[in-house]
């Protein structure tokens, strides 16, 4: 080491004769360590010529004007590159499919199984969901998934019970989520599910399965339009879509059910469910407590925007779509409730 201390040193002394400003700047300060790791080689002689001219600025060993990176490469071979970006798992700006495969073409997993489910349109190939025990039938509508029955749980979907409610006057007083069937009578529950009151659509829960919600307002509309709804009449309130007492082609007429529908006039009240949405004549429980208008109507709840909720309404008796609001604050009706999935 002391020999090569002396070869460095001559070569400041030489270097010096050399450079005024070299000399001006480490002729009292310049330490043949340069690196300061305990030893003189290679980069601290680098580090020395480097004062007349070229340099090594990344102590790699290599003169800079020579060297084909300046610093260092990243995982993607780039030259001081910051390496596979956030939410890619490939240089080349690929990212991990539905099953976790690098540049995969796998769009959805719709069970978790690893494997890659086969699908098309909105409810990605699945036919059914079980949700609390019950299992729900699907069906695809334009671009929307939605269950074919009317809700029937008796909780919100982090497993926190809603309160079975029959007596009248707690069904009127109560400020909190409530649920019932039609009449009290359980045999009602197969073909229409379960009837809520405003404050299990006011809660913060979901009463749906997670990735599923009470549709908007605007979400039930967009169903309508498929159903044959005249877009400009969308937002009137009251009935729209009617084609006369007994219509069979309006958007009402297409989504209720092909049964239990009572007759009008002499003529079925039955749809013809051609879109698969199958909405049954579930009846209301209105706010005194009673039930009313079983196989003769049929109502859903949507979701509330600012405390009211627009309900959508068919009857046995007309093929239009009634829609009208409701102030959940100061609401004491029950209605149905349809799921539908999240968009994408």
């Amino acid at each position: 080491m002391n020999e090569m201390k002396k070869v460095i040193l001559t070569m400041v002394v030489l270097a010096v004769s050399v450079s005024a400003i070299a000399q001006s700047i480490y002729a009292d300060s310049w330490d043949p360590d340069a690196n300061a790791d305990g030893n003189v080689g290679v980069t601290d002689l680098l580090a020395l010529l480097s004062v007349f001219g070229d340099y090594d600025l990344d102590n790699d060993g290599i003169w800079d004007s020579v060297d084909d990176c300046v610093g260092a490469y990243d995982e993607c071979g780039v030259c001081n590159g910051a390496g596979i970006l956030e939410g890619f798992c490939s240089c080349d700006g690929l990212s991990l499919d539905a099953i976790g495969e690098c540049g995969g073409n796998c769009l959805e997993d719709y069970d978790g199984d690893g494997i890659c489910d086969e699908f098309s349109g909105p409810c990605f190939g699945a036919e059914e969901i079980t949700y609390f025990g019950h299992s729900y039938e699907l069906v695809e509508i334009g671009e929307q998934c939605w269950f074919k029955d009317n809700l029937r749980t008796p909780y919100f979907n982090d497993g926190t019970e809603i309160s079975l409610t029959f007596d009248d006057n707690d069904w009127y007083w109560t400020t909190q989520p409530a649920y019932c069937y039609y009449n009290d009578s359980e045999v009602n529950i197969s073909d229409h599910g379960f009837i809520y009151n405003g404050p299990t659509l006011l809660s913060e829960l979901n009463v749906c399965p997670t990735g599923w919600h009470v549709p908007t307002d605007g979400e039930f509309i967009e169903l309508e339009i498929v159903a044959g709804m005249d877009p400009d009449e969308v937002y009137s309130p009251g009935w729209r879509g009617m084609t006369g007492n007994g219509g069979t082609s309006g958007p009402g007429y297409v989504l209720k059910s092909t049964s239990l529908w009572d007759d009008f006039m002499g003529m079925s009240g039955n749809g013809s469910d051609s879109l698969g949405f199958q909405w049954h004549p579930s009846g209301t429980r209105i706010s005194n407590g009673n039930y009313a208008y079983l196989n003769e109507s049929s109502f859903l709840w949507t979701a509330p925007e600012n405390g009211i909720s627009f309900i959508h309404k068919v009857v046995f008796s007309v093929d239009g779509i009634e829609r009208f609001p409701r102030d959940l604050n100061n609401d004491d009706g029950g209605f149905s409730i349809r799921c539908l999935k999240d968009s994408e």
